[in-house]
């Protein structure tokens, strides 16, 4: 099957290098747009951000739609969101200073929130119409609790992004690689490399009805998760049929 991990890569293990620099620098992840069209330059360039958003469905007018972001970061897509005329929360582990610097210069009403996947609920958050999810799985002790989570919290469409271990989406090889230490990258807070198959598979085990697949590009997989089945007789396609049921065993309660 050949080595398909980027872990224990001396170039990749540059660029993580280079990112952690720059963060001691305070230099933001993202790039960052101001109202008066001046650009914080970060990390990511916005043109590269740009670019991620537009591989997916994402719709101009976004008014009357609520948008949870799950790994603000910076915020560049909490903002764009916001721009589009979307209701959003943002969501991340840390505090990232720049977001709420330019959180205040934008005069954005964003719901900034620091909270850790584990402690996202339907009950503190709600529910939204859709989900970005970018660049956080990999990161995580859980990725299938995870996606749950997601799953929880999406009422239509979840974008998710993650870094996964091969170069092209491949049928078959479905697995997932544990990295205990800082194998990938040198960084001691990337846990886990789905292969582009074992990321779809996650994410319907999650609950998700339908799962397509976006793109696959330096080792970043992209996908689309949706909570409907969006088939009909009219479609030519077989309808969705129930092939099995589990019951929960509820404990006896004695009054």
């Amino acid at each position: 099957m050949g080595n398909l991990s980027a872990a224990g890569n001396p170039a990749f293990k540059d660029i993580i290098r280079s990112q952690v620099a720059a963060f001691g620098k305070h230099t933001p992840y993202h790039s960052l747009e101001l109202l008066d069209g001046q650009i914080i330059t970060g990390i990511i360039p916005v043109a590269d951000l740009k670019a991620r958003l537009d591989s997916f469905p994402v719709p101009e007018d976004l008014h009357g739609l609520r948008i949870l972001d799950i790994g603000a970061a910076s915020g560049w897509n909490s903002f764009e969101m916001e721009r589009r005329g979307a209701d959003v929360v943002a969501v991340d582990c840390v505090e990232y200073e720049e977001f709420r610097i330019v959180h205040q210069l934008r005069n954005s009403k964003v719901d900034y929130r620091i909270l850790d996947v584990d402690e996202i609920t339907v009950e503190e958050l709600g529910l939204f119409d859709i989900v970005l999810f970018f660049g956080v799985l990999y990161h995580l002790r859980h990725p299938l609790l995870a996606l749950e989570k997601v799953c929880s919290l999406t009422r239509n469409i979840a974008f998710i992004e993650s870094y996964v271990v091969d170069m092209q989406p491949s049928k078959g090889e479905c697995y997932l690689e544990f990295y205990e230490i800082d194998e990938l990258g040198g960084q001691i807070d990337n846990w886990c490399g789905p292969t582009t198959e074992c990321l779809m598979a996650m994410t319907r085990s999650a609950g998700f009805c339908r799962v397509e697949w976006k793109y696959l590009c330096d080792r970043r997989g992209g996908l689309i998760a949706h909570r409907t089945w969006g088939i009909t007789p009219s479609d030519g396609a077989d309808s969705p049929f129930l092939s099995s049921a589990v019951t929960q065993k509820r404990p006896l309660m004695v009054t």
